[in-house]
C-alpha cells in the first residue's frame, strides 16, 4: 500500500499555487509510472475522489480499481458558500479525533486555502466519472452531507457497473473516525475485483 500526500497537502510543501484535479492526476500518474507498480487500486477521499476519477479516466491503463470515498463535489452544490454549509452540518456531532485532524489540514491550508476550495468546486468530477471504466466503489458515510446519497447514485450512472456501499452512523470523516469498516468494505472489494 502506498499513500501519497499531493502538493500542499499532509506533509507535503505547498506549491506556489494550487494545483488543478487534473494537474494532481498527472502527477500521481507519474508518480506510479516512477514506481512500476501500476495498475493500482486507487482510493480518494473527499476531493481525493476528483483527483483519483481524473486519474482512472485519463490512465486507464494505471488504475485496476478506484474507491470514491466521500465524493465530493455534488453537482448541485456547486459553490464554496454551499459546500462549506455541507462541512459545517456534518461536524455537527462528529467525533473529536475528525476534528482535531479537520482543523489541523484547513489551518495548514494557510492563505492558500481558499484557492484550493476554489480549484476543487471548479472540477466537474461528473465529466470524468463518465470516461471511468474499471471497477468502482462508491463509499459513504450514511451522514454525510458532503456526499449525499442522490450525488453517489448520480456516480453510480456515469460508472458502469459501479457499485455503493454505506457504513452506518458516520459522516464525511469515515475513513478517519472509524477505518476498520471502511476498511473492511474496501477489502472486500479489493477481493472481487
Amino acid at each position: 500500500m502506498i499513500g501519497v500526500d499531493l502538493p500542499g497537502f499532509g506533509e507535503a510543501p505547498e506549491p506556489a499555487e494550487p494545483l488543478s484535479m487534473r494537474a494532481h492526476a498527472e502527477l500521481l500518474a507519474d508518480f506510479l509510472r516512477s514506481t512500476g507498480e501500476a495498475p493500482v487500486i486507487v482510493i480518494g477521499h473527499s476531493m481525493g475522489s476528483q483527483i483519483a476519477a481524473e486519474l482512472a479516466a485519463r490512465h486507464p491503463e494505471l488504475v485496476d480499481a478506484l474507491v470514491l470515498a466521500g465524493p465530493t463535489v455534488d453537482s448541485t452544490a456547486r459553490s464554496i458558500r454551499q459546500q462549506a454549509l455541507s462541512l459545517l452540518r456534518d461536524l455537527i456531532g462528529e467525533r473529536p479525533k475528525v476534528l482535531w485532524r479537520g482543523a489541523r489540514e484547513y489551518l495548514r491550508g494557510g492563505p492558500n486555502l481558499a484557492k484550493k476550495m476554489r480549484a476543487t468546486i471548479a472540477h466537474r468530477p461528473e465529466e470524468a466519472y463518465a470516461a471511468v471504466r474499471c471497477p468502482t466503489l462508491v463509499l459513504r458515510g450514511e451522514r454525510d452531507p458532503m456526499a449525499p446519497e442522490d450525488w453517489c447514485r448520480e456516480i453510480l450512472e456515469a460508472i458502469p457497473g459501479s457499485e455503493l456501499e454505506t457504513i452506518p452512523e458516520h459522516g464525511h470523516g469515515t475513513l478517519i473516525s472509524d477505518a476498520a469498516a471502511a476498511a473492511t468494505l474496501i477489502a472486500a472489494f479489493s477481493a472481487r475485483v
